[in-house]
């Protein structure tokens, strides 16, 4: 389905976006990430503004949102509540390693609520 590679929590469709501004193919990038490598210190070593690169998280995060909005499958008071912490997420996001795969519980944004509460 739409957003199954990633989603709010990880680039998924802003892999190309995120390469773009990173002046690197997708196959690079995901390949420095994998490395170990935050998408800050791949910003700093490209001579990107780190601010560029959470620009486009958080233009990425802000469509998901929409599109989430659009389709009804949150309410306009969960869209606010999410846009309204999406630079913060970004800013994380850019300045963090992902989770390992595995790690079930760091990186699942959940729009705020615990599961099955």
């Amino acid at each position: 389905g739409e957003g199954s590679r990633g989603g709010p929590k990880g680039p998924g469709k802003n892999v190309a976006a995120i390469a773009s501004v990173l002046k690197l193919t997708e196959a690079e990038l995901k390949t420095q990430v994998q490395s170990g490598k935050t998408l800050a210190q791949i910003a700093t070593a490209q001579s990107v503004s780190v601010q560029s690169v959470i620009n486009v998280l958080v233009a990425g995060m802000q469509a998901h949102i929409a599109e989430e909005l659009a389709s009804g499958k949150i309410t306009q008071a969960q869209a606010t509540t999410k846009l309204a912490s999406v630079t913060a997420k970004a800013t994380e996001h850019v300045n963090n390693l992902p989770p390992a795969r595995g790690e079930g519980t760091r990186g699942h944004h959940n729009n705020g609520t615990a599961p099955n509460a």
